[in-house]
């Protein structure tokens, strides 16, 4: 737990950019798959998100932004990805560490 193991700044900042980061990912995944008209569209909707209302597209944004940073669980089928979404989960997934690494190397532990 990150209450016990760091110092009071350090879990606020966690407490804050974790989250900022997954957000940050979901409207990015969000632009690429709604509006921004991603590579492979078929009849003006992302093939991946394709049979989905508006809504479940949504939640599965969400849940892809949270387990592309933590399990790599996914929902849909990731080879129908435009190159924009593909682009943006590789670098959150790179980036997915960084938070608790910067605190790590902040603090005396």
């Amino acid at each position: 737990c990150y209450t016990h193991l760091f110092p009071a700044y350090a879990v606020w900042w966690l407490t804050f950019a974790t989250p900022g980061l997954v957000v940050l990912q979901a409207v990015a995944l969000c632009l690429s798959d709604f509006w921004a008209g991603p590579a492979n569209t078929h009849s003006g909707q992302s093939r991946i998100m394709e049979g989905l209302t508006f809504g479940d597209s949504l939640l599965a944004t969400i849940f892809q932004s949270i387990s592309t940073r933590t399990c790599g669980y996914s929902l849909l089928d990731l080879s129908l990805l435009s190159p924009t979404s593909s682009f943006v989960m590789m670098v959150c997934m790179w980036i997915s560490t960084a938070p608790v690494v910067v605190v790590m190397r902040s603090t005396d532990l």
